[in-house]
């Protein structure tokens, strides 16, 4: 029966190790499991709500039940093993090291590499969303050279979460993509605009045998954001957020384009997911289009931008054993007055009944 195996999960979790006594290493281990356990409730999940869709089997109604139950009972261990990392955290902040690679290779137009990411503190269980276009955007300044700058992150998207340490791999678009950068499986891809005109496609693919070792901190800007005392919504129609000079005292080291999109991709999360109660839910921003790199992020922030968001609840579009998309329009004042449209994955939000 379905509850049986609800029980039965219940006793696997009540098996593992409280938090409190856990070295970071155990953590890290307790980690892998469940990164990879949590994988695979998904999948069962997906399959269980393609084959109810429609159906008014009572079983099958049942097996999702208790599908959802035990996806529910692995991220209420997750999240108490997440605190107790974080109470005790003393990584450094996100941003302040240098993205580090393995595993180089290079040809007439492209580069790829490894991308030895940390893991945030935004989950633990997958990689950030802009700790991967800060690895990418490194191997695109490597590639435009001295004697040209990335300008402009002129499209992106988020296709599934990364487990792994990504392959990433940056070609100029006049040439074909380089074996391999295009094939299936692809976790995030893009394309770069450089202050000579040059556009610079990218991709980043999982590396299964690869789990991050690293970690970092939250970087300044989100720490800023998350100090503020706002009130929050679990539905917000709309979002409004000012930034100035005082955000970051240290914005001046952004310089970079790569710790400028950092920065500037930071900012627009933690605008989010500070302003919204997310309970259960975990977004993670799945399309980003035309975000300007050009300036350093202390010249942006003396431009006191606000950042906008309008959010479509009523045409969210469900994500089997997933959670769904949630329509957005975004723009930046001042220097955007035309709204860009996107989409936050909530991620999980079905383990709610």
């Amino acid at each position: 029966m379905a509850h049986t195996g609800v029980m039965e999960q219940a006793a696997v979790i009540a098996q593992w190790p409280e938090p409190e006594t856990l070295t970071a290493a155990e953590t890290d281990q307790v980690l892998v499991r469940l990164r990879r356990d949590r994988d695979a409730k998904l999948q069962r999940l997906r399959q269980l709500e393609l084959q109810t869709s429609g159906s008014s089997d009572p079983i099958a109604f049942l097996d999702l039940t208790e599908a959802r139950l035990e996806l529910k009972i692995l991220l209420d261990y997750w999240r108490r093993l997440l605190a107790q990392s974080l109470a005790r955290q003393e990584w450094p902040a996100l941003g302040s090291e240098p993205q580090a690679f393995a595993d180089r290779a290079s040809g007439s137009g492209w580069c790829s590499a490894r991308a030895l990411v940390p893991l945030t503190p935004d989950s633990l269980l997958f990689v950030h969303g802009p700790v991967t276009l800060w690895h990418a955007a490194a191997l695109a300044e490597e590639l435009a050279g001295d004697d040209d700058r990335i300008v402009r992150l002129a499209k992106c998207a988020f296709h599934h979460e990364l487990t792994s340490e990504p392959r990433i791999t940056v070609w100029d678009a006049s040439i074909d993509a380089p074996a391999g950068a295009e094939q299936s499986g692809v976790a995030v891809n893009g394309t770069f605009e450089t202050a000579a005109g040059r556009t610079l496609k990218f991709t980043a693919i999982a590396e299964e045998a690869y789990i991050p070792a690293r970690r970092a901190g939250w970087h300044p800007v989100t720490a800023a954001m998350i100090a503020r005392q706002g009130g929050k919504a679990a539905q917000p129609a709309a979002i409004n957020e000012k930034l100035g000079p005082g955000l970051w005292p240290g914005s001046g080291a952004a310089e970079r384009p790569g710790d400028v999109l950092l920065a500037k991709t930071e900012a627009i999360m933690a605008a989010v997911t500070q302003n919204m109660l997310v309970g259960e839910r975990v977004m993670l921003l799945a399309r980003v289009a035309d975000l300007s790199i050009g300036t350093g992020f202390s010249a942006w922030l003396a431009s006191k931008p606000e950042l906008q968001f309008e959010f479509n609840w009523d045409r969210q579009k469900p994500i089997p054993g997933r959670g769904a998309f949630v329509p957005v329009r975004y723009r930046i004042l001042p220097e955007d007055t035309g709204w860009q449209r996107t989409m936050f994955i909530c991620l999980d939000s079905h383990i709610g009944f």
